[in-house]
């Protein structure tokens, strides 16, 4: 796996198209080598590790917006959290909703939860149900993809 490689296609794709997949690409990259060579441990200050979350969260705000519903995804972890942005619960939950994903659907559902909109949550609970969340099979391709189990 050359990175330095990856990150240059993904550069050229968002240059010459502003490839959505691209972006996503990038920020992936700048991510998993934020954390893969020591940089987080290593990183002089708060800002340095900011300011790659920063250009990460840059980039899946690009992808989002070009419809990626994995970068929607990880934009409600990044709002839910405050990586690279300040925590925004309710935006955080929109990007849930917005992802059309089992897993964005039942975070969503959370959110409702915390907020104590039961009835709410009971619905989209139900809507992640039916897209296969907490199912075995499900588990099992997230498993094989790398995606976790969730």
């Amino acid at each position: 796996l050359d990175l330095s490689k990856a990150e240059n296609y993904f550069r050229l794709g968002i240059k010459f198209s502003n490839e959505p997949d691209a972006h996503y690409g990038l920020g992936s990259v700048l991510l998993h080598r934020l954390y893969s060579d020591g940089s987080v441990e290593n990183s002089k200050s708060f800002g340095d590790f900011n300011s790659v979350l920063k250009e990460v969260l840059h980039h899946l705000e690009a992808a989002a917006f070009g419809g990626h519903p994995f970068a929607m995804f990880n934009l409600g972890m990044a709002h839910l959290y405050g990586y690279g942005t300040s925590v925004n619960v309710e935006l955080a939950g929109e990007w849930f909703e917005r992802s059309g994903l089992p897993e964005g659907l039942a975070a969503r559902a959370m959110h409702f939860r915390s907020v104590n909109k039961v009835e709410d949550a009971k619905i989209w609970d139900k809507r992640a149900g039916a897209l296969g969340f907490g199912k075995p099979w499900r588990q099992a391709a997230r498993m094989q993809t790398g995606l976790g189990g969730a």
